[in-house]
């Protein structure tokens, strides 16, 4: 069976979700461009990973709430990766 079935997937208000997650004392994790790079990154036990639109990236309300910025550092002149694969990529280093 897919992870997918044992994935906790949250959908809902920001707000409430930002709340919980920091009630139940878990680290919040967002993805941009011009983070801290994933390799060096102690990650925490309990987190979270916020991911953002291909076009946009993630909201200003995300990057204010989150406890940290990451950032896939890479070779070359692409700008941004498929968001699928830029959470692929951070979720493996945890």
């Amino acid at each position: 069976m897919g992870s997918l079935f044992r994935a906790t997937i949250y959908r809902g208000e920001l707000e409430k979700m930002y709340l919980a997650l920091t009630q139940n004392k878990f680290t919040i994790y967002a993805a941009d461009m011009n983070g801290d790079d994933i390799k060096l990154e102690k990650w925490a036990e309990k987190k979270a990973l916020i991911i953002g639109s291909e076009a946009h990236g993630i909201s200003a309300a995300s990057k204010m709430n989150a406890n940290k910025i990451m950032s896939i550092q890479g070779v070359g002149n692409a700008e941004s990766l498929n968001a699928g694969v830029a959470a692929s990529i951070i979720i493996s280093n945890w």
